[in-house]
């Protein structure tokens, strides 16, 4: 298990790399959301704003910094983001597992993302993670799916 000074750290070189590479801001509040936001009709204009709420530990704002930071990487290039995942329609079953599809891709992303910054991860604590957050996406589509029959 990583302390919180180690994860503090950790999230701190995370930030540094988003704005360094990105020009994109976390933001850091009780009330945070745990998601990137970004105006899809501005993508060369605007590299958006990750929300994370920090009143969950320092290691779980550290996976979700980085599953996040996921999300940045993929996004990075508009023309072959929307190549791979189309535009997702929340209201159709296909819209709803792309957007599915995207959250799987972040998170193995997210583990690119520690790699390259030597962010070394709790494969279990790690697990934990992506499998509740995976777990809500997949029963939110199966959900819908069964509600639109």
């Amino acid at each position: 298990m990583i302390c919180d000074t180690l994860a503090q750290m950790y999230i701190n070189r995370v930030e540094w790399y988003l704005m360094d590479e990105y020009d994109v801001y976390v933001s850091f509040d009780s009330d945070g959301a745990d998601e990137y936001w970004f105006d899809p009709d501005t993508d060369d204009d605007d590299p958006g704003v990750i929300s994370i709420n920090n009143t969950k530990t320092p290691a779980q704002q550290l996976h979700t910094l980085l599953h996040e930071s996921g999300h940045v990487s993929l996004r990075v290039n508009p023309q072959s983001f929307r190549s791979v995942l189309p535009s997702p329609d929340r209201g159709t079953i296909g819209g709803r597992l792309e957007i599915l599809r995207e959250e799987v891709l972040a998170w193995d992303r997210a583990e690119w993302v520690a790699k390259q910054l030597h962010i070394p991860l709790d494969r279990d604590r790690w697990k934990e993670s992506y499998i509740d957050a995976l777990g809500k996406y997949a029963r939110w589509a199966s959900e819908e799916i069964v509600n639109e029959k």
